[in-house]
């Protein structure tokens, strides 16, 4: 495997490794210990849904369906397959998954178990701009690892704006639609330039910085979704006894400037990627834990400092809140910047061994990831084609 293939394996792997770690601690409601995080890392299992060694969340199911709906879909083609990855979306959603957010299952009902026909992305779309408008929650970036891996040969703007046709299956916001689209350009970056961290920030923050300009200037936007966006909303609450609740669709404010909706969202974003490569140990993640911002931030302040993949999911943990999809996001992110390579084998086996009769909570056999080298090999000839 070459380079730029391990960095883009290492991204989805990498996502799976972190949602895996952090699952073991996801609903504790404190910070965990030093103890807790280093038994996560090793992935043991277990935690409030007591799931299995190396067994991951509807994180990393999202993104193996997403990858299976890509696999067969050569990215010359550049628009992303929106009615496939909706398929196979509400085909995990009919295997009745043991974790999902709010704003993901208010979107994804209207797929749930519908064969494939055209027209489906948008009406899940609709779906989505109706009963999630004010959603900031983290449950698009989650998933987003294989549509920059697909999309990664391509220039900018077609990576951007598959990454905003694809988050608003469920995100109208546009603050989330350019959060996923600096964090896929990213991930691109990495895999055409493996190791280059600095030019993986430098080329997300380009992108922003042209965006802000033409949001300001009220010119065309740069790979967007147009729906309308702000960078900001009041806090929401969780509660403890439901499964939905792990995705908080409300966001503590930013301070975005009222200069317009799309100037405020490039500028939001822009604001994060900031904040990323400022000193210290990075947002406090406990308050709105499914707030997109956390995850976002933590993944860009790992990969400006360079972080090893494990240092990097160890800072994250350490930090509580919604720790499997926050993992998930930094792994994604460092799995891209350090390759699967460099994923521990003590990390990456338990994922890599996961089966349909593995111990913990028992899934359908396409969301096995064991399936992940096989995947992979198929999404990379897509996205080389």
């Amino acid at each position: 495997m070459d380079a730029a293939a391990d960095a883009a394996y290492g991204s989805l792997l990498g996502a799976c490794v972190g949602d895996a770690a952090g699952a073991v601690l996801e609903f504790i409601y404190r910070m965990p210990t030093e103890a807790e995080v280093e038994a996560a890392l090793k992935m043991p299992g277990g935690g409030v849904w007591e799931v299995g060694p190396g067994q991951v969340t509807g994180d990393s199911e999202l993104a193996l369906c997403m990858a299976q709906a890509l696999m067969d879909m050569p990215a010359s083609r550049r628009a992303v397959p929106l009615d496939a990855v909706a398929v196979w979306y509400g085909k995990w959603l009919a295997s009745l998954p043991f974790d999902i957010g709010n704003a993901t299952r208010a979107a994804l009902s209207v797929a749930r178990g519908q064969p494939a026909v055209e027209g489906l992305a948008a009406r899940v779309q609709a779906a989505a701009a109706e009963a999630n408008q004010d959603s900031l929650s983290n449950g698009c970036l989650m998933r987003i690892t294989p549509l920059a891996i697909w999309s990664s040969r391509q220039p900018a703007d077609v990576i951007a704006a598959n990454a905003a046709a694809e988050t608003a299956l469920t995100h109208p916001q546009q603050t989330a639609q350019l959060a996923t689209g600096a964090y896929c350009l990213a991930i691109a970056h990495l895999i055409n330039h493996p190791r280059d961290a600095q030019g993986a920030i430098a080329a997300a923050t380009a992108w922003l910085q042209q965006g802000l300009a033409a949001a300001l200037q009220q010119g065309p936007l740069p790979g967007s979704n147009h729906s309308s966006a702000s960078g900001s909303s009041s806090a929401g609450s969780s509660s403890a006894g439901s499964s939905a609740s792990r995705e908080h669709d409300d966001a503590p404010a930013d301070g975005a400037a009222p200069c317009s909706k799309a100037a405020a969202a490039w500028g939001t974003v822009l604001g994060w990627l900031g904040e990323a490569q400022q000193e210290g140990p990075g947002p406090e993640v406990q308050h709105a834990a499914g707030y997109i911002k956390w995850g976002f931030v933590h993944a860009f302040r790992a990969l400006a400092l360079a972080l090893p993949f494990e240092e990097a999911l160890r800072q994250v943990l350490l930090r509580g809140g919604d720790t499997d999809t926050n993992a998930a996001i930094v792994g994604g992110l460092l799995g891209a910047y350090r390759g699967a390579g460099d994923i521990p084998d003590c990390m990456k086996g338990p994922v890599l061994s996961r089966c349909s009769s593995s111990e913990g909570i028992k899934r359908p056999g396409f969301l096995q990831t064991g399936k992940l080298p096989q995947l992979f090999e198929k999404l990379w000839a897509a996205a080389c084609s």
